[in-house]
């Protein structure tokens, strides 16, 4: 059975890469020859509207375009039990809900990055070691290596991961990191992996997350000492413009993801 997919409308991934026969003159942008067709306006600015469209539909739509450049994304997906944990009958517990939705995120940010003409890479970091490009592939075909893939209380580390990676990461790269946990040993990894690529996304989901569709509630969760330590790490991180997101237990992961996007 294939994971269900998370449906993501926006993700930073940076535009580095020149497409062949394409020109920007003074940066990567948009290329305005390029109509894609439309979608609903989102507050972008006005000369993108759609008018024609927004009249026959009744609603505003603005243009799409293509790009002279695309995005070059690594996502790393630690599905394992970080070895600095203590309370590990506990975590282990809640590593078991976070696979679920860390596969949903790892896959929605696949499909992302092809509608959106990218290029992205996928290192899953669990039992094995599970590598896939996206040459010659369908987005699919990333699903059906997820659905297999499964974690372990005992499997390989990510800092020993991203240690060995650093040589495929370059100015053109966006590094992403799905991940239940961020420790200490991680942090100067974390410092090589932004010096050597254009940008670090590191998502902490360390709660199941909110859907999107249901209402903000009262939360009584009381953080753990070891959560005020997660995000006490992200804060020194985003000083080093290492852009570093926990998901809480009263947030939906779209809720976040749009807030990158605003950064």
């Amino acid at each position: 059975m294939l994971p269900r997919v998370l449906n993501l409308d926006s993700f930073p991934l940076r535009l580095r890469e020149l497409l062949p026969g394409k020109r920007s003159d003074f940066q990567l942008m948009e290329d305005p020859v390029d109509f894609k067709g439309i979608k609903e306006y989102e507050r972008e600015p006005l000369n993108r509207i759609h008018w024609n469209a927004s009249a026959r539909l009744g609603k505003l739509m603005s243009k799409e375009f293509g790009y002279t450049a695309v995005s070059k994304t690594l996502l790393y997906l630690d599905l394992n039990l970080s070895k600095e944990i203590f309370a590990r009958d506990v975590w282990e517990k809640i590593r078991i809900d976070y696979e679920e939705i860390a596969v949903q995120l790892a896959l929605g940010l696949v499909r992302f990055s092809y509608e959106t003409g990218g290029s992205i890479g996928l290192v899953v970091v669990g039992e094995k070691i599970l590598r896939l490009s996206d040459s010659g592939r369908d987005w699919t075909d990333f699903a059906e290596a997820l659905s297999e893939s499964k974690g372990s209380d005992q499997g390989p580390q990510l800092p020993d991961v991203l240690e060995g990676d650093l040589e495929r990461f370059d100015p053109s790269t966006t590094v992403v990191i799905v991940s239940l946990y961020l420790g200490e040993e991680i942090l100067p990894h974390l410092l090589k992996a932004r010096s050597h690529s254009s940008r670090v996304v590191v998502i902490i989901v360390p709660f199941n997350p909110r859907e999107p569709w249901t209402k903000r509630t009262i939360s009584y969760q009381m953080l753990p000492r070891t959560i005020e330590e997660l995000r006490r790490r992200a804060a020194l991180l985003e000083q080093e413009q290492i852009i570093v997101r926990v998901v809480g237990d009263n947030q939906s992961i779209q809720e976040v993801l749009i807030d990158l996007e605003n950064r």
